[in-house]
C-alpha cells in the first residue's frame, strides 16, 4: 500500500489525475518528490494523445497551437505557472532594485505574459514545421527529471518553511542521474539531433535557475516550478529557431 501511494500520491498532487492527491505523512518526502517524473511521463503521454487526436481531427493550426500550448499548464493544475510567476517576479524586481509586493506583482505579470507568448510561439511552430512527436513525451519528462535532480543536489531548495532540509541521499542523487542519462539516450536514439539539441537547452536553463536559487533564497520549491516552465519553453523555442 505504501509503495502504490508512493506511485500514486504524486499524480495526484502535482497533476489533476484523480488518485490520491493529498500527502500522507506515512510515505516519505523523498518519494513524493521524486514521483513528479512520473507526473512528467503522464504529461507527455497525454501531451502527445491529444496531438494525435487533433491531427486525426483536422483541428485548424492556430487553434491546434492554442490547445496542445494550454494543456501542460492546464493539467498540473496551473501549479508551475505560479512558481515561474514568483520567481520571476523576485529577480526582475531585484534587479531593479525594488521590494515593494505591488512592484513584484507587475514584474511577475509581465514575465507570465510573455512566457505564454513564447511558450504559444514555439508550440506553433513546432506542429508548423512538423517536428518529431515523439518530443512531445520528452519535453515534460525531462524538466521534470532535472526538477528533481536540482531538488536532491541543492541544499538551499530542499529547506521547506520550517526550515528543516530532507535528508542527503546520495544513491538516489545517483539513480536520478542515471535516469536522467538513460533518458537523454532515448530521446536522441528516437529524435535525433533535435533531441539532444532540446535536453541541451533545457540543461543550461536548469544551469541558470540553479544560480537563481543560489542569489535569492527566498525562492524555495518555486524554483523548480521556474526552471520546469523556462526549460519546456526554451526547449520548444530552441527547435524552432534551429529549423528557421
Amino acid at each position: 500500500m505504501r509503495l502504490l501511494k508512493a506511485i500514486f500520491m504524486p499524480l495526484g498532487m502535482y497533476t489533476r489525475f484523480p488518485l490520491i492527491s493529498k500527502k500522507d505523512s506515512s510515505v516519505p518526502a523523498k518519494y513524493i518528490l521524486t514521483g513528479l517524473i512520473w507526473s512528467g511521463l503522464l504529461i507527455g503521454v497525454l501531451w502527445r494523445a491529444l496531438h494525435l487526436a487533433m491531427t486525426a481531427l483536422n483541428v485548424p493550426l492556430m487553434a491546434f497551437a492554442a490547445i496542445m500550448s494550454a494543456f501542460p499548464f492546464w493539467f498540473t493544475k496551473y501549479m508551475h505557472l505560479e512558481g515561474f510567476m514568483d520567481t520571476a517576479a523576485l529577480i526582475n524586481s531585484s534587479k531593479a532594485g525594488y521590494s515593494s509586493e505591488n512592484r513584484r506583482g507587475i514584474f511577475g505579470v509581465f514575465s507570465l505574459v510573455l512566457l505564454l507568448i513564447l511558450n504559444f510561439a514555439g508550440t506553433y511552430c513546432f506542429l508548423d514545421f512538423k517536428e518529431n512527436p515523439w518530443l512531445l513525451i520528452f519535453i515534460p519528462l525531462v524538466s521534470r527529471e532535472l526538477a528533481v535532480l536540482m531538488i536532491f543536489s541543492s541544499p538551499l531548495i530542499m529547506e521547506n518553511k520550517d526550515g528543516h532540509k530532507l535528508p542527503y541521499d546520495g544513491k538516489i542523487l545517483i539513480v536520478l542521474l542515471i535516469v536522467f542519462i538513460l533518458t537523454s539516450l532515448v530521446c536522441c536514439a528516437l529524435c535525433g539531433t533535435k533531441g539532444a539539441i532540446m535536453v541541451i537547452t533545457m540543461l543550461f536553463c536548469f544551469i541558470f535557475s540553479a544560480d537563481v536559487l543560489k542569489n535569492f533564497h527566498e525562492a524555495g520549491g518555486d524554483t523548480a516550478s521556474y526552471a520546469i516552465t523556462l526549460s519546456e519553453t526554451a526547449g520548444l523555442i530552441m527547435l524552432a529557431a534551429i529549423k528557421l
